[in-house]
């Protein structure tokens, strides 16, 4: 095995509590932060929808679904991570999480990646992590799909 297959190239960004990391594969786009439309009785985590590229894509508090949040030292989201979810949903391709500045690549191995003891997470938050200086929740693209179909078309 060579050491390019040993590595996956990541996204790290800042979020309302600790970073995201997320697959660069899954990265659609990063965009100017806008307040979403909120949808009706969402659960706290949802914070309602943007419109990207004729999408509807929902906006999603990692910090609050992994009741990880608490007030980010750098104020107000500037920016929305895009990412494709890659689930077999039709009504939910795209999820948008804030960010609390520019998010950096980064190379992720097994000697840099570190699993955190994180009990009770959602099922939507496949693990919590440190990489380096930074602790970073890992999301669960499929299972946080499934829970914003359940918060919002369900009904």
């Amino acid at each position: 095995m060579t050491a390019a297959s040993d590595s996956i190239r990541a996204l790290l960004a800042p979020i309302d509590a600790h970073h995201v990391l997320l697959p660069h594969a899954v990265i659609a786009e990063v965009i100017p932060y806008a307040p979403p439309r909120p949808y009706r009785d969402a659960p706290p985590w949802l914070l309602g929808e943007i419109e990207w590229n004729d999408w509807q894509v929902p906006v999603v508090s990692l910090g609050r679904l992994g009741k990880f949040d608490r007030s980010p030292s750098s104020g107000r989201a500037r920016h929305i991570l895009i990412v494709k979810t890659l689930s077999e949903s039709t009504s939910v391709v795209h999820i948008g999480f804030p960010i609390y500045g520019l998010p950096g690549l980064r190379t992720v191995t097994a000697d840099n990646l570190e699993p955190l003891d994180a009990p009770d997470l959602s099922p939507a938050i496949f693990s919590l992590v440190r990489l380096g200086e930074d602790q970073a929740i890992i999301p669960e693209l499929d299972e946080l799909s499934g829970l914003i179909e359940a918060a919002v078309f369900s009904k």
